[in-house]
């Protein structure tokens, strides 16, 4: 799938903090294994923010609830990770993934917004990818028991986030010293269900991004399943069918670049202007040719 849309990711979150300012909201409520992050103090930075539109409850008693996925990479030289590249052993950041109802102020999701706005910056969570910077503490869960044990690795602690500025405090001294936080080392990706202050093709270039391609082998008795989970999640909720996005990929089913669509489109129009030019020129005898001035009139 091809994407020539350049995506400014700053002017899309400014354009998407007009059209939902998240300061304002009402009260209420992978291709290879990575390791578990080792729990610990973490300097760290949003990655991606991704609207996943409506949601079916997978248990009885819980409503349906629009969710949002954010992913966090942990740049703490403990937390780096060596993988094998084309060009040798690189070190990469973990990560860590944690999806949320969307809810209001005095939700988690809420209050994760007030967390990592700690300095009043940012209107939206989508300004934040790649330019919020965060001292945070990992955290472990352990679920189960024997084979089935499993570890998950969090950003919260006792129902509070632990997100704080990238500052080191000298309680001696009583002064603040900036933590230089790298750059992200991943390509950031946000999604904005519905939201109004982005324009159709900057909509499906940031669709575009999100396409995951291949399958995953058949294992045992379970069959072979697509990579592509997060757009096959957006499509199958339950909002899907009536979104506006649902009404673009219908003009652009196959997902391709939207400005070749346009382009060819435009083409099209052209083309269709040319046809009654040409029957009306050759109507015109030579001797009373019109003035193309004239004709502009």
């Amino acid at each position: 799938m091809t994407n020539n849309t350049v995506i400014d990711y700053t002017a899309i979150a400014n354009a998407a903090a007009e059209a939902e300012n998240q300061t304002e909201m009402k009260e209420g409520g992978k291709g290879f294994e990575r390791p578990v992050p080792e729990a610990g103090g973490a300097i760290v930075r949003l990655l991606e923010y991704i609207e996943l539109g409506k949601q079916k409850a997978t248990q009885a008693g819980y409503k349906d609830q629009e969710k949002v996925k954010f992913r966090f990479e942990l740049h703490t030289p403990k937390h780096l990770i060596e993988i094998d590249t084309e060009e040798g052993k690189k070190k990469i950041p973990s990560i860590i993934d944690i999806t949320l109802p969307k809810g209001g102020s005095t939700s988690k999701y809420g209050r994760l917004f007030t967390a990592l706005n700690y300095n009043g910056k940012y209107n939206h969570f989508s300004q934040m990818v790649g330019s919020g910077a965060w001292r945070a503490e990992v955290t472990h869960n352990i679920v189960g028991e024997g084979t089935d044990k499993k570890t998950y690795a969090n950003l919260d602690k006792n129902k509070a986030w632990t997100f704080s500025a990238p500052l080191m405090e000298d309680p001696v001294a009583g002064t603040s010293v900036a933590i230089s936080v790298p750059e992200l080392s991943g390509s950031p990706k946000m999604f904005l269900f519905e939201n109004k202050g982005i324009s159709d093709e900057v909509y499906i270039a940031l669709w575009n991004e999100l396409f995951i391609e291949g399958e995953h082998e058949a294992k045992g008795d379970k069959p072979a399943k697509s990579k592509n989970w997060i757009q096959d999640m957006i499509t199958n909720s339950l909002t899907f069918s009536t979104s506006r996005l649902a009404s673009l990929l219908k003009q652009n089913p196959t997902g391709a670049d939207i400005d070749s669509i346009v382009e060819e489109a435009e083409k099209a129009e052209e083309k269709a202007a040319e046809v009654p030019e040409v029957a009306e020129e050759a109507a015109t005898p030579a001797a009373e040719a019109i003035d193309p001035l004239l004709a502009l009139l």
